[in-house]
């Protein structure tokens, strides 16, 4: 088995406390973030996965803008969702710029 086991990109633990600001409306041209998720994973600029409390516009699919850390927003495409919990979910981005 290679190190990256059946990941296709290396992952990598983001610093403790690291957030991403999500824009739902992939779209537009202005940055106006409209929630925020814990990172959790990392995968050289490939994608990133996400922690946020449950809303009804991260479903598989969706074409958002994501800003993590200092870097510019970039494109991403929602590729997996798993609800933790109620009110919690966890969601798979693929970045597509």
């Amino acid at each position: 088995m290679s190190v990256l086991g059946h990941r296709k990109k290396l992952r990598y633990k983001p610093e403790r406390m690291e957030y991403a600001q999500v824009m739902f409306d992939g779209k537009s041209s202005q940055w106006k973030p409209d929630d925020v998720g814990l990172i959790i994973d990392e995968a050289a600029l490939a994608g990133t996965q996400l922690v946020m409390k449950a809303n009804d516009m991260c479903n598989k699919g969706a074409v958002v803008k994501v800003k993590l850390g200092h870097m510019d927003p970039l494109l991403g495409e929602i590729v997996w969702r798993k609800d933790i919990d109620t009110d919690l979910f966890r969601i798979g981005i693929n970045f597509l710029e």
